[in-house]
């Protein structure tokens, strides 16, 4: 998959351009998520209409429904791209040609103008998420406005027929407002109409709530926002049917789509019998008791792989894009062999003079490894350990023309000895102590991703608990506090994840982790073919760290800031703010996403197939 987009001439066929109007929202999602927007400079551009939007995203050629993953620096390379554009278009009026005769009477003083109001209310993050919020508010008011309309309509005749209920419900989905504010806008005018005769008691639907799951291919197991997620996916994909030739082609659209819309409606009404109902409670048990996972589908099918023996799960029969993982007797054994081994631990340590299981989680006997070796002399395996120290974090002078604001100032941080994984969390590795794996490029070594900053600091917590050491997160209330001073897995802070990737006290004073050569390190958009690979396979760091630089990006424990001010202390731990931090580029970006320096911000629920995780301890 190639994730550069060079846009088509405006010299093509009228059915060309036709499609090409039909996709463009395709194509800004598209671009979006790419970050890397290509306008051929030699030509006009097909889309350059979209500056003269009253959307300032549109105007940058970006999709406001993806503000969560547009960060500054997308927002200030497809500016760059789309005014080099215009200078270009500049030098050749000097030469004479006319930019107004083939760009609409328009000049390029005026667009350049509109060009620049965009760059500036989306230069800053939160003014992004402002706009956003108002243009979602804007959204809704519109639907309940045109749904208003369809419910007054329905009720004319002073009655509301089960028939008419179910009607209102799937518009109030197709319109995008969910179950309860279709109901709840339904009841407000029900109550400004007055006198209306309620008789839908009886509504409902010809599909259960089994067959709805079957419909979208999900199972109890899902949350209601990717449900919402899967649903949306289904029913754009079926959308381009209704622009077809062919009647029969646009009447089964239209049913499939009816479908889909149905399906949702009736999971959105019972959305009380999902198993998951808070995306953002996925620490079950901050104490030491190993619990199987919770099932969480994903969209491609889960991978059991050679040699890795997840947990069973069992899911719901019939779904096309889940498997299950063993069975019950299964899962029945391997306790009872936990079981066992726990006696046998217990009765092992008594007598002979050990502390108590709690007290020995904090002892240094847990870097040994299968008791062998003693204390601080032996490594846990896969880890390597960093000497602290204390670095100057954040853009250096070097790369100054490259510095985006939130990687300022440039400061003095410090760190202590830790322990960091040489790679990024592999698939197997997340599939053994998860029990499933939720990635859009599947195999055993590649590195696991399209897991959140929740499901992240879970998979330390379990497989601290797996190894006998001592959790480091705990979730009090749905607050999630950490204790970096225990020896369980965690996730890097920001300070600890850069001074790792710049080489921890044998940096070299590298652009990238470990050279100043992007292909030599980093699998990004010029050599990863569109996915990540198998982790380990470029040229690791100082430190012996691999792909630091590209594959996915990676988690950290910090709060994001758009500064480093005023928190430039010690660990380098940020306040509370809405995002958490991901370093470290991806397969998908280009070279300037690989910096060191760089920062990523995301809401801490986002899946995505571009972020991953590495695990860290403390000494």
């Amino acid at each position: 998959m190639n994730h550069d987009f060079e846009l088509t001439s405006e010299n093509q066929s009228r059915s060309n351009r036709s499609s090409a109007g039909q996709s463009v929202k395709i194509m800004l999602k598209e671009i979006t998520h790419s970050g890397n927007l290509r306008i051929p400079v030699d030509d006009v551009w097909p889309y350059w209409k979209l500056i003269k939007s009253d959307n300032f995203f549109e105007r940058l050629f970006l999709d406001i429904e993806q503000t969560d993953i547009i960060s500054n620096e997308t927002v200030t390379n497809h500016y760059n791209e789309i005014k080099s554009y215009l200078d270009k278009w500049r030098e050749r009026e000097g030469a004479g040609i006319s930019f107004a005769e083939s760009h609409g009477g328009n000049q390029v003083s005026d667009l350049l103008y509109l060009l620049n109001e965009a760059y500036y209310e989306l230069r800053n993050k939160s003014a992004r998420d402002e706009l956003y919020r108002k243009f979602k508010s804007k959204l809704k008011s519109a639907a309940e406005e045109r749904l208003s309309i369809i419910i007054k309509t329905a009720l004319a005749d002073k009655v509301l027929s089960p028939e008419e209920k179910k009607l209102i419900i799937e518009e109030g989905i197709k319109a995008g407002l969910s179950f309860q504010e279709t109901e709840s806008l339904l009841l407000r005018v029900i109550n400004e109409s007055g006198d209306i005769r309620d008789e839908s008691s009886d509504a409902g639907s010809s599909l259960s709530f089994n067959n709805a799951l079957h419909v979208l291919g999900v199972d109890a197991g899902f949350t209601i926002g990717k449900i919402r997620h899967r649903y949306s996916l289904l029913r754009d994909d079926l959308l381009s049917g209704l622009t077809s030739e062919s009647e029969k082609v646009r009447s089964e659209t239209r049913n499939e789509i009816n479908k889909l819309d149905e399906a949702f409606s009736v999971i959105s009404q019972y959305q009380d019998r999902l198993k998951i109902q808070n995306e953002n409670q996925v620490i079950e048990n901050p104490l030491p008791v190993i619990t199987p996972a919770p099932v969480i589908t994903p969209s491609h099918s889960e991978t059991n792989f050679p040699g890795v023996n997840p947990s069973p799960q069992n899911v719901t029969s019939g779904n096309p894009v889940t498997k299950e993982y063993g069975n019950k007797k299964g899962l029945m054994v391997g306790f009872g062999i936990i079981a066992i081994l726990a006696v046998i631990l217990i009765a092992a340590n008594a007598g002979n003079d050990k502390k108590t299981p709690e007290a020995v989680i904090q002892d240094e006997s847990v870097f040994q490894e299968n008791n062998q070796g003693s204390g601080r002399n032996r490594l846990p395996a896969g880890l390597i350990s960093v000497k602290g120290g204390t670095f100057q974090m954040g853009c250096t002078s070097d790369n100054s023309g490259d510095c985006e604001t939130d990687e300022l100032p440039l400061h003095t941080a410090s760190v202590s000895d830790f322990l960091i994984s040489a790679t990024e969390v592999t698939q197997a590795e997340w599939v053994s102590i998860m029990g499933y794996n939720n990635s859009s490029f599947t195999g055993p070594d590649m590195p696991v991703e399209n897991v959140s900053w929740f499901d992240a600091i879970n998979y330390c917590n379990k497989r601290s608990l797996s190894e006998g050491l001592d959790p480091v997160y705990i979730n009090s209330n749905g607050r999630i506090t950490a204790d970096i001073g225990r020896n369980g897995y965690r996730l890097p802070t920001e300070a600890e994840w850069e001074y790792a990737a710049r080489g921890g006290n044998k940096s070299r004073g590298f652009f990238y982790s470990g050279s100043n050569s992007s292909g030599e390190i980093a699998w990004y958009e010029k050599n990863s073919a569109g996915e990540t690979h198998p982790v380990g396979k470029r040229k690791p760091n100082e430190l012996g760290l691999y792909d630091m630089s590209g594959n996915v990006r990676e988690w950290c424990w910090d709060w994001y800031s758009p500064s480093y001010d005023p928190y430039s202390t010690l660990n380098n731990s940020s306040n509370t703010n809405i995002y958490r931090v991901s370093r470290g580029g991806s397969w998908n970006n280009g070279s300037y996403f690989l910096r060191v320096s760089h920062r990523g911000d995301f809401y801490p629920v986002t899946r995505v197939d571009y972020i991953g995780l590495r695990v860290v301890r403390s000494y």
